[in-house]
């Protein structure tokens, strides 16, 4: 096989392309709020539950905790998420702050003009059975 029919029909290869894509493009539609489509996910993951762990939250966001710190971090910089040690220091707890839920008022209409213009673009059929496949094959894991 060579490399180019590998690189073609790698599913793996296939959805970090297409990740990479949409992530930009909803990056520049939500600059206006300072916060980036990867953080704006991780924020509204600790706003859904009232106090995550970091472990809890990582799970929840299929992500390694390395990466989920590293977003968490600029979070907890600009005082939109807060951290904290549970009893016994073992565990870290977040918890979104008031500048947090402001942040997401903020985004959620700019994260709704993203999502329309990738709804425009490929068409809403097309999105719904996008999101339909990918949360089954995210259950099949």
């Amino acid at each position: 096989m060579r490399s180019s029919d590998l690189l073609e029909r790698c599913a793996c290869t296939r959805l970090r392309t297409a990740a990479r894509l949409v992530t930009r493009a909803y990056d520049e539609v939500l600059r206006p709020a300072g916060i980036k489509a990867s953080q704006l996910s991780v924020l509204a993951a600790v706003d859904a539950v009232d106090v995550a762990s970091i472990v809890g939250l990582s799970k929840a966001l299929s992500m390694d905790r390395t990466t989920l710190s590293r977003n968490l971090q600029p979070l907890v910089t600009q005082g939109l998420v807060m951290l904290s040690e549970e009893a016994g220091g073992r565990a870290k707890t977040t918890r979104i702050t008031e500048a947090g839920e402001a942040k997401l008022k903020e985004a959620v209409p700019l994260w709704r003009k993203a999502q329309a213009a990738l709804i425009e673009q490929a068409g809403a059929a097309r999105v719904d059975d996008l999101n339909l496949r990918l949360a089954q094959l995210i259950r099949s894991y």
